[in-house]
């Protein structure tokens, strides 16, 4: 820092400006605390729609529902409306404690349209792969246990036996030895689907995340602006004040500051 002379007329910019930038670090702690509390509302919304997915992996995997439809289930999970309404409400009470002043109503600003919100472009070929999986296993231990049963009548067994041989699950144990029997293979399915339906919810929810903070930023400068603007007026004011007074002073009058190097 060095020490320097200005003269009375610009030593009121030079103040409006130290002020200023003090005003600028204090709002970007404010915006940063703020977006912080929105991305925290956001997991908390994350965290419920996680209780609720586990029951559409299996309706998924046997055909009941779609990719399509699961998505728009986690959509509607999401509550991705009444967020933008408790966003809202929450940003306009923190600027209103911040800029002591009423402020406008955010609604419209935190409004988002839910087909704005994209899963990965590659989710919905890797769930088909997984449904393809599943109705293979499952085709494959019913066409394994038909060939057996047919083969066995044919040989003539005895009644008990051919009774007998009925309940055994030859496809099961066919699958066994490969590793992929049908129930395991459901069990491991579902999990996958699980982990990929929850990669999903993350990805909507960084993409949430981005578009409020976006919004919060944008909502806090733009106020803050207008509020500067109202202090600009009152410069002005105060500078005609000056120019008044300017002539009762002698021009030579300076005043000592500080600057950065």
């Amino acid at each position: 820092m060095i020490r320097t002379k200005v003269s009375y007329e610009h030593l009121a910019s030079y103040i409006a400006e130290k002020r200023r930038s003090i005003e600028e670090k204090e709002l970007a702690s404010r915006i940063a605390a703020c977006k912080e509390k929105v991305s925290q509302s956001i997991n908390r919304n994350l965290e419920a729609c996680q209780q609720a997915f586990p029951g559409y992996t299996l309706q998924l995997l046997t055909g009941q529902y779609d990719y399509q439809t699961v998505l728009q289930f986690i959509l509607k999970d999401l509550r991705v409306g009444e967020l933008a309404k408790s966003v809202s409400a929450f940003v306009s009470a923190d600027m209103q404690d911040y800029f002591g002043c009423s402020a406008p109503s955010l609604e419209k600003e935190f409004s988002i349209n839910t087909r704005s919100l994209l899963p990965p472009a590659y989710t919905g070929q890797v769930l088909q792969e997984y449904v393809n999986t599943f109705r293979f296993t499952k085709a494959m231990g019913k066409a394994v246990n038909k060939v057996c049963r047919k083969s066995l009548a044919q040989v003539g067994l005895p009644w008990a036996l051919q009774r007998l041989a009925k309940r055994v699950d030859f496809g099961a144990l066919l699958l066994r030895e490969f590793h992929c029997r049908p129930e395991s293979q459901k069990h491991r399915l579902q999990k996958q689907v699980q982990a990929c339906i929850h990669g999903v919810l993350s990805h909507l929810a960084v993409q949430l995340k981005q578009q409020y903070h976006e919004a919060i930023v944008r909502v806090f400068y733009q106020f803050y602006d207008e509020q500067g603007e109202k202090d600009f007026a009152l410069a002005s004011f105060s500078k005609y004040q000056y120019s008044n007074r300017r002539k009762r002073k002698k021009q030579n009058d300076l005043y000592e500051i500080q600057r950065a190097v």
